[in-house]
């Protein structure tokens, strides 16, 4: 369904890919490429993907071999490519983007007539589920419409929303490579984060030990002799997850920690300063659970 699109969409892949290997921080970059069609009768080709690589060449060739071909339904099988695209080879210490180009909706949108698979894909998948997987294995998806509008449009912002991407249209992709750069210096604050919520953890292991002990008598036990303030005495699970980042963000406050922030205004990119909150604790909490660096939350 790409046709009127897939020459100026190929143009500006290659242009990302060549300023993103092209720049400073990006000093060793792997990319792959994910392309996807739609399902029988509708197409014969889902998804093909091309593995990361450090070799930027055979990605370019990839893109130039790209062509639009088939899609009897307007809706395609966006949520295969990003199950493919949860399923790559990701390094988890490295800054991870996602960029998806598109001009149709996924399956199973309310509204899309002529939809070949109304009830949703044919994989059995949610393109939101796809996302929510993206997020946790830390991937920002950066979405780009081709001439869409409407409820497809705040499809594609969701799946932004919920990686912490942006969504943008074909006519401002000039923003995603400053974007993709910020991320990646926005990751290098996370990493920074989850080490400092890492030191707070192990400078007071035996506190949070005791909070999280496995049984709810021992644990009021424990907690009746602890004489912190930021670890009251709590039994329910969820309350001790709750006090557990309540103090983990007092601590990080007191330190004072800066992250960066990115904004879009007016078509420009800026990168702002701004303090932790108690959303970068739980975010980091996530990268250290993955990264099995904490056994408890």
């Amino acid at each position: 369904s790409m046709g009127s699109w897939i020459s100026t969409v190929q143009a500006e892949v290659l242009s990302i890919i060549k300023l993103i290997k092209e720049h400073p921080m990006c000093k060793d970059v792997r990319i792959a490429l994910v392309g996807y069609r739609d399902h029988p009768p509708q197409d014969q080709m889902v998804a093909r993907v091309m593995p990361f690589t450090t070799d930027s060449s055979t990605i370019t060739a990839g893109v130039t071999a790209m062509y639009a071909s088939g899609g009897g339904d307007g809706p395609e099988c966006m949520t295969d490519g990003m199950y493919e695209a949860v399923n790559l080879d990701w390094r988890p210490s490295a800054a991870k983007a996602v960029v998806v180009i598109t001009d149709a909706p996924p399956h199973g949108l309310p509204g899309q007539g002529g939809d070949g698979f109304p009830n949703g894909c044919p994989c059995g998948r949610h393109w939101y589920t796809q996302a929510a997987s993206l997020r946790e294995m830390g991937v920002t998806c950066y979405t780009v419409g081709c001439g869409l509008y409407g409820e497809v449009v705040n499809v594609y912002k969701a799946i932004a929303h919920v990686t912490r991407g942006v969504y943008v249209p074909l006519t401002n992709t000039h923003l995603l490579v400053p974007l993709i750069i910020g991320a990646a210096e926005v990751e290098i604050d996370r990493q920074r984060v989850a080490e400092l919520v890492l030191e707070e953890i192990t400078s007071r292991k035996k506190e949070f030990d005791q909070l999280f002990a496995s049984s709810s008598s021992s644990s009021s036990n424990n907690n009746n002799n602890n004489n912190n303030d930021d670890v009251p005495n709590t039994a329910n699970d969820n309350e001790k997850e709750d006090v557990f980042v309540s103090a983990l963000t007092k601590g990080l406050l007191k330190e004072k920690v800066k992250v960066r922030a990115l904004r879009i205004e007016k078509g420009k990119m800026s990168v702002d300063f701004r303090e932790a909150t108690q959303d970068d604790i739980i975010l980091a909490l996530a990268d250290l659970r993955r990264s099995n660096k904490i056994t408890y939350y």
